[in-house]
C-alpha cells in the first residue's frame, strides 16, 4: 500500500510484513510502508522507518503488545480491534490509549491506530471503510487507478499491474501519460480535459492503448470519474479499465467475415444474373422458334413435338426465374415495390393468362370478387401477380377433371389496412396430410412420382411463401387426397380507395376450413375468352439486336402481322438506318458491341428528328426491377426474353396507345 493512498486517512497507517525463521515462526516484523499521522506518532523520518524492524524502534507498544497483535492476526487471518495504552519515552503522546486495527493478508498487515478519544467520539468506523475499500479495489477484476489533480497517477490495484507488469513503486507519483501508448495519448488528454472541464458526461467511455513495461500495446475501454478527495478537498481522478483486446478482434473478425458474406452474396448475384443473360439468349432462340413454327402448317405429330419444346422450355424458364427470386430472397436482397393499384383488375389478368390452358383441358375456370375487397389498394403488383400464377400454375398442372376456382376476400385490420385472401381452389389430385407441410420446402413436392408425370422443381410454393411472408401475410393449404386442394395467399394492403360496390348477391366469402361447395353452381364476375392478339399493321419496325438467332425470332414472330422489319446488330449501325428511314418503333436490346443500347437511346433522345420514336427495351435482363430501371430511363416499353408471341404483341399494342398521343403532339 502506497503512503499517498495512505495519507488519505486522518488516522495513523502503516503496513508491516511478517518475517520468519528457518522454522517458520514469526520474529518480527519490517514496515514497510507508513503514512504522516503514523511518522507523526514515532517521532521518526519515513527513511529511518520504512525497512526497519518493528523490535528495533523505541518507544514501542508496552509489553511487546503491538508485536503480539500482529502476529495473532497474521496466524488466524482474521481482522482485529483493540484499544491499547501506548508509553513513548520522551513523547507528547506517552500515557495515551490508541484505537488499533489490524487487517491481515498472506503475511503482510495493514495496521491504523487513532486516538482513543477520537475513537469513543465515532471515528473508530474510518479504518474499516478504509479496509473495505482497499480490499475491494485490490481484488477486483478490472485494472483500476487513482490519479490526482495533476493527471499523476497515485494508486494502482493489483489487477492494473499484473496487466501491465509494473511494480506500484514505479508508476506512483508519475504521470499517467508515461503508461499510456504513443497512438493514444491525445486521445486520453482529451478524455480527462473533458470530465475536469464538464464539458461532457460524468463518465467517459473510451478505447485507450496503455504500454507494459515491456514496451506492448494493450487496448483497454476506459471509463475515468472525476471525484473530490473527502479529506483534502482536492480533485482526483478514478479510471476502470476493461481490457477489450480480445473483443476488438472479435468484432474485426466479425465485421470482416460480414464482409466477405456481402461480398461472396454480391458475386452470387453478378453469377446468377450474367448466367440468367447467358442462358436466357439460347433459351429464347429455342422458344422463339419454336413459336414461329407453331404458327405455321403442322400435321398433330408435329404439333405434339413442338408442344413438348415448348412446354419444356417454358419449364426451363419457370426453374431460372425461381432460382433467380430464392437466391435473392435468402439474401436478402428482393425488396418489394408497392404501388397503388386495382386489385380487382390486376388478379384478373392473371386469371385470364391462364384461360387457353382451361379451355384445352376442358376444366371450368372461375374468379369471383367479395365486397369486401376495397376499389384500389396499395401493394406490390408483380409480386402478387407472381404467388397468384404459381398456385393458378399449379392447380391447372394437378387438375384434369371439374374445375379451378379463385376466390378474393378482404378482413379490415385497422390503420385504413386490410388482409387480402386469395383462395385458389381445385379438384385434382390433392395432397395427403403428412405431406402437406413439406411442399413448402425448396425442391420438395408431395411425392417423388409427382415430379415423374408432372414436372416441376417444387420452388414455387417455397418463393410464394417466401413472397407472401414479405408482403406481412403467408400461406396455408387444406387438401384431401384424391378430391382436391384449396391453397390460400394472404398479404397485407394499404387502402386508398372505397369497397367496390357489387350488386350480385352471388358473390361470397370462401369457407378457410372446405372448399366451396360445388364451385360450378356460381356464375363467374370476371371471365373473358382467349383472343389472338392483334397487332397494328404497316408499322416500320427496327429490331436491334446484336445475336442473329434473336432477331430471327422476332422476324419470324411477327413477319404475318404485316410489319415492314429491318435489322440493325449494333446501336451505330441502328442510329445510322434511323438517319434514313422514319421508324415507328424500336425494339432495342441493351448488351450491344460497338454501341451498347443505353448509349443509343440517350443519343435518340438527343437527336430532334429520333426523340419521339417509340422504344422497347429488349433484352435478357430480367432480375427483379429491371423493368422499371428502363421505363425509368424514359423507354415505352420492356420484354423480357425469351419472348413471347403473346407477350411481345400485348407490349407493341400498348406502347402505340401510349405514344399515340406524344407523337401527335410533336
Amino acid at each position: 500500500m502506497n503512503n499517498t493512498l495512505l495519507n488519505r486517512l486522518p488516522i495513523a497507517a502503516g503496513e508491516l510484513q511478517a518475517q520468519r525463521n528457518g522454522r517458520g515462526d514469526i520474529v518480527d516484523f519490517v514496515w514497510t510502508d507508513i503514512n504522516a499521522f503514523g511518522l507523526a506518532i514515532i517521532g521518526a523520518d519515513k527513511t529511518d522507518v520504512i525497512g526497519g524492524a518493528l523490535t528495533q524502534l523505541t518507544g514501542v507498544f508496552r509489553d511487546n503488545t503491538l508485536f503480539d497483535l500482529l502476529k495473532a492476526a497474521v496466524e488466524t487471518q482474521k481482522y482485529s480491534e483493540n484499544v491499547t495504552p501506548i508509553s513513548y519515552n520522551e513523547s507528547a503522546l506517552s500515557g495515551k490509549s490508541f484505537f488499533v486495527g489490524i487487517a491481515p493478508q498472506g503475511d503482510i498487515c495493514t495496521l491504523a491506530a487513532h486516538d482513543a478519544t477520537a475513537f469513543q467520539a465515532g471515528l473508530d468506523g474510518q479504518f474499516g471503510h478504509f479496509i473495505i475499500f482497499r480490499e475491494a479495489v485490490n481484488r477486483s477484476a478490472l485494472p483500476i487507478l487513482l490519479l490526482d489533480a495533476r493527471g499523476q497517477v497515485t494508486y494502482a490495484n493489483a489487477r492494473f499491474l499484473e496487466a501491465l507488469d509494473w511494480s506500484l513503486d514505479q508508476i506512483v507519483g508519475k504521470s499517467l501519460m508515461n503508461f499510456i501508448h504513443p497512438d493514444t495519448r491525445e486521445q486520453a488528454l482529451k478524455n480527462i480535459h473533458s470530465v475536469a472541464t464538464g464539458t461532457s458526461a460524468e463518465i467517459l467511455t473510451s478505447d485507450i492503448a496503455y504500454r507494459t513495461r515491456t514496451g506492448e500495446k494493450l487496448l483497454f475501454a476506459t471509463m475515468t470519474t472525476q471525484m473530490t478527495d473527502p479529506y483534502s478537498g482536492e480533485t482526483c481522478y478514478i479510471s476502470q479499465l476493461r481490457d477489450v483486446a480480445e473483443e476488438r478482434r472479435l468484432t474485426r473478425e466479425l465485421e470482416d467475415a460480414l464482409e466477405q458474406a456481402k461480398s461472396a452474396s454480391k458475386m452470387k448475384s453478378e453469377f446468377l444474373a450474367n448466367m440468367s443473360h447467358e442462358i436466357r439468349t439460347p433459351l429464347n432462340g429455342v422458344i422463339g422458334m419454336a413459336q414461329v413454327l407453331a404458327r405455321s402448317d403442322l400435321d398433330a405429330a408435329q404439333k405434339e413435338h413442338l408442344d413438348t419444346i415448348l412446354d419444356s422450355g417454358n419449364s426451363l424458364l419457370t426453374l431460372l426465374n425461381d432460382i433467380l427470386d430464392l437466391s435473392k430472397i435468402e439474401a436478402g436482397q428482393l425488396a418489394l415495390s408497392p404501388i397503388v393499384c386495382d386489385i380487382r383488375h390486376k388478379l384478373g389478368r392473371v386469371h385470364q393468362l391462364f384461360e387457353p390452358m382451361a379451355t384445352e383441358k376442358r376444366i371450368a375456370f372461375q374468379f369471383f370478387v367479395d365486397p369486401s375487397v376495397p376499389a384500389s389498394v396499395e401493394m406490390d403488383p408483380v409480386r402478387v401477380r407472381q404467388c397468384l400464377s404459381n398456385l393458378l400454375s399449379n392447380a391447372m398442372k394437378f387438375t384434369d377433371v371439374g374445375a379451378v376456382t379463385t376466390m378474393v376476400t378482404a378482413e379490415p385490420r385497422g390503420n385504413n389496412q386490410h388482409l387480402i385472401k386469395i383462395f385458389v381452389t381445385d379438384t385434382g389430385i390433392g395432397i395427403p396430410e403428412e405431406k402437406q407441410q413439406h411442399i413448402f420446402k425448396d425442391f420438395q413436392q408431395a411425392d417423388n412420382s409427382t415430379t415423374r408425370e408432372y414436372g416441376g422443381t417444387g420452388l414455387g410454393l417455397t418463393v410464394t411463401q417466401s413472397l407472401a411472408r414479405m408482403m406481412g401475410g403467408d400461406i396455408a393449404v387444406n387438401s384431401q387426397l384424391g378430391k382436391g386442394s384449396v391453397f390460400i395467399l394472404s398479404f397485407m394492403t394499404g387502402d386508398v380507395a372505397p369497397q367496390i360496390d357489387l350488386e350480385d348477391n352471388r358473390v361470397r366469402a370462401l369457407d378457410t376450413q372446405t372448399p366451396p361447395a360445388d364451385p360450378l353452381a356460381s356464375t363467374p364476375l370476371q371471365a373473358s375468352p382467349t383472343r389472338e392478339p392483334t397487332t397494328p399493321s404497316g408499322k416500320k419496325m427496327l429490331i436491334v439486336d446484336d445475336n442473329m438467332i434473336n432477331r430471327q425470332v422476332i422476324l419470324g414472330l411477327l413477319g404475318r402481322d404485316t410489319f415492314d422489319l429491318y435489322e440493325a446488330e449494333n446501336g451505330q449501325h441502328a442510329l445510322q438506318l434511323m438517319e434514313k428511314t422514319d421508324f415507328d418503333l424500336v425494339m432495342l436490346d441493351i448488351h450491344l458491341p460497338v454501341m451498347d443500347g443505353i448509349v443509343t437511346f440517350q443519343t435518340m433522345k438527343k437527336t430532334n428528328r429520333l426523340k419521339d420514336i417509340p422504344v422497347i427495351a429488349l433484352t435478357a435482363k430480367a432480375m427483379v426491377g429491371d423493368r422499371e430501371k428502363y421505363l425509368d430511363m424514359g423507354m415505352d416499353g420492356y420484354i423480357a426474353k425469351p419472348v413471347s408471341y403473346d407477350e411481345m404483341t400485348s407490349e407493341i399494342n400498348r406502347t402505340f396507345q401510349k405514344v399515340g398521343p406524344r407523337r401527335q403532339a410533336s
